[in-house]
């Protein structure tokens, strides 16, 4: 069975709500301040997201237009 995903080759920064939760405690007790954008620093399709969370393997037909969206995380590195 073949699955139509729209923008599957878009690339994403996706990071576990575990590790943002972590960090998010790590900050506030740290008495940082500021605007610190969370996330992994590191690009995945959403294509091979999908498939890391399916139970079965995934037969994607990419649909739509392709873009990026990746955190600067330069800053939460500096702090933490």
């Amino acid at each position: 069975m073949y699955f139509k995903l729209l923008g599957a080759l878009s690339l994403r920064d996706f990071q576990s709500a575990e590790l943002i939760a972590i960090q998010c405690v790590e900050l506030l007790l740290g008495s940082f301040s500021g605007i610190i954008n969370i996330a992994s620093g590191k690009a995945q399709s959403v294509s091979d997201f999908a498939q890391s969370i399916a139970p079965r393997e995934l037969k994607i037909i990419p649909t739509g237009e392709s873009n990026q969206i990746m955190a600067d995380v330069s800053k939460l590195h500096g702090m933490l």
